[in-house]
C-alpha cells in the first residue's frame, strides 16, 4: 500500500493552455506579486498591480475601473502626511516628495498596466480580505492606511453579497476593453489578522463565496488557498512569522498554478530559466589570480 502524506488539491485541467510567448497581467495582494515573480522569472511578460499590493475586493475593483477608463490622478488626489505625498488608492511605494510626482508616477503605472492588460492573454486577480477601512468623513473605502491614526477609520467586514458586486464591478471594467480576456480568480493563501483568527476565517468565508459566485464564463478558480491550508497543511510551509507560506510552499503553489495554464514547452522554458537564475546566484565569483 502506497503511505499518502497529502491531500491532493484538484486543480483545474485547463484545455486551452498559454504557450511559452504569453502576457500575464496580475492584480491584487502579495500573493498576486509572488505569482506574477514567478512567471517573470520564467520569461514570461508580466505586468503587475499598477497601485501596489490591494488586499480587498473593492478596492481592486476601484483600480480596474480606474485603469480601464484612463482616468489620471492629479496632485487633489493625494495628501501630505510627514513630508510626503499619498494616495487612498495606492501602496506606500507610491508615496512622493511632492503631490504633482506623486501624481506622475501613478498615472504612468496606470499606463504601463492598461498597454499590458490590452495584449495579455490571461489576468489573475487574487483576493485577499473582506475587512476594509472606511473614512469616517466620506465612508470611502481605503487601499492603504499609511499607518494614519485609527480614528479616522471604520473598520469593517465587506459581506457576501458586497463582495460578489465589487468582484462583478471588476469583471465588468475589464470586459469593457477584454471581452474575451482568460480571467483566473484566486484567494491569499496569506492569513491576515493573527490576533483573531476568527476573524480572518470570517474574512475568508465571504470573498471565497463570492469568487464562487461569479457567473463570468471566462473565468476560473484557482484553488492557491485550498492547497496551502488543506494539501500543505503543516506549520514548517510557513514563514517563521506563521502567517506567510515560506519560500517552498509558495514555490509549489505557482509551480501548480503554471502547471495546470501553460504547454509543457512553455513550462520547461519557465524551469530553464529558473534554473540558471538559481545557478547564477550560486556561482562564485573568482578575483584576478595574476599578481
Amino acid at each position: 500500500m502506497t503511505l499518502n502524506l497529502f491531500t491532493p488539491v484538484k486543480v483545474p485541467d485547463i484545455k486551452e493552455r498559454l504557450g511559452a510567448n504569453s502576457g500575464v497581467a496580475v492584480l491584487g495582494s502579495c500573493f498576486s506579486e509572488r505569482i506574477g515573480k514567478f512567471l517573470q522569472d520564467g520569461g514570461m511578460r508580466v505586468w503587475s498591480n499598477p497601485c501596489g499590493i490591494v488586499y480587498n475586493a473593492v478596492s481592486m475593483a476601484d483600480t480596474m475601473r480606474r485603469v480601464t477608463e484612463g482616468r489620471d490622478y492629479a496632485a487633489a488626489d493625494f495628501f501630505e502626511q510627514d513630508g510626503l505625498w499619498f494616495s487612498w488608492e495606492h501602496h506606500g511605494v507610491f508615496a512622493r516628495r511632492n503631490a504633482d510626482a506623486a501624481a506622475a508616477v501613478c498615472n504612468q503605472a496606470m499606463s504601463e498596466f492598461r498597454k499590458g492588460l490590452e495584449t495579455a492573454q490571461l489576468l489573475v486577480l487574487t483576493f485577499s480580505s473582506s475587512v476594509v477601512y472606511e473614512l469616517r468623513e466620506t465612508g470611502t473605502v481605503v487601499a492603504n492606511c499609511h499607518k494614519m491614526p485609527g480614528s479616522l477609520f471604520l473598520r469593517r467586514v465587506l459581506s457576501y453579497d458586497e463582495n460578489r458586486e465589487a468582484i462583478a464591478d471588476l469583471i465588468r471594467a475589464v470586459r469593457k476593453i477584454r471581452p474575451d480576456l482568460r480571467l483566473v480568480l484566486t484567494l491569499s493563501p496569506v492569513r491576515h489578522y493573527p490576533g483573531d483568527l476568527v476573524l480572518n476565517a470570517h474574512s475568508k468565508a465571504n470573498l471565497l463565496a463570492a469568487l464562487h459566485a461569479t457567473p463570468d464564463e471566462n473565468s476560473v478558480y484557482f484553488p492557491a488557498y485550498e492547497i496551502m491550508t488543506d494539501e500543505l497543511r503543516d506549520y514548517r510551509f510557513y514563514r517563521d512569522d506563521m502567517l506567510h507560506p515560506s519560500e517552498l510552499a509558495a514555490n509549489i503553489i505557482c509551480r501548480r498554478f503554471a502547471e495546470s495554464w501553460f504547454t509543457p514547452e512553455a513550462l520547461a522554458q519557465i524551469e530553464a530559466n529558473h534554473r540558471r537564475a538559481r545557478e547564477a546566484a550560486h556561482r562564485p565569483i573568482h578575483g584576478d589570480d595574476h599578481a
